[in-house]
């Protein structure tokens, strides 16, 4: 018995011994397998758990669940300088809704979620719930964020999810103007800045500055090149 407790306490959970029976040997090696197996389908239940969670079953991009467990770390990361908020609602949606249907209101914000993730992979999309998503983007100054945000602004224009021209307005914030803010901060001076943004007439991006929101002028398409053909 005091062998058999040494080799339970040495992290062992099974041992044969001489004479070994074969029939017993059998068992034991059939019994450890399945223990295996049943671990391993609890491994892979438990991942696609926490996948669930942590991703929009819509749309792809990050869950609110998962950006209020991990922003706050995204934000204070050492590798992950300047960060910025940028809280985006789709203009006019419940128009969609109410007049083509939920389920091509489905396809916009699928559409738009896939879009996120592809353009900014390094950074997180998330949907806060219904037509709102928000992105935490890092390693940005503000000239760059705010042509970021310009150049999605006139990307979605053109996307035409479900064959549907829609728009965007933004709202954006960062950790440059206001250092020590927290991700609940943060998001709510994005969130200020996007009405700022809805009361300007939509379809533009404000951000906030020393003086509160400001709107950027809605920069034109780019010319094609006459020289291209």
């Amino acid at each position: 018995p005091s062998t058999q407790v040494e080799i339970f306490h040495a992290g062992g959970n099974d041992f044969v011994h001489k004479p070994i029976i074969e029939e017993i040997l059998v068992a034991r090696v059939r019994a450890l397998l399945l223990i295996k197996h049943q671990f391993d389908a609890l491994k892979k239940q438990a991942e696609t758990m926490r996948w669930i969670a942590a991703t929009d079953s819509l749309t792809g991009v990050r869950s609110k669940r998962y950006l209020v467990d991990n922003g706050e770390k995204f934000i204070r990361a050492p590798e992950n300088q300047g960060v910025w908020a940028i809280v985006i609602d789709i203009d006019h949606f419940k128009s969609v809704n109410d007049n083509l249907g939920h389920i091509t209101g489905d396809h916009v914000l699928a559409e738009l979620g896939e879009f996120l993730n592809s353009h900014f992979p390094d950074d997180m999309a998330v949907r806060f719930g219904g037509e709102e998503f928000c992105l935490l983007v890092k390693n940005c100054s503000r000239e760059t964020i705010l042509k970021r945000s310009e150049e999605l602004r006139q990307q979605v224009e053109n996307l035409k999810p479900a064959g549907l021209e829609i728009s965007i307005s933004l709202g954006v914030a960062g950790v440059e103007e206001h250092p020590g803010a927290n991700l609940t901060q943060l998001i709510a001076l994005a969130d200020k800045s996007l009405y700022f943004s809805k009361e300007a007439g939509r379809n533009r991006v404000s951000v906030d500055g020393p003086n509160g929101p400001e709107s950027l002028p809605a920069s034109p398409p780019p010319v094609p090149d006459s020289h291209q053909g």
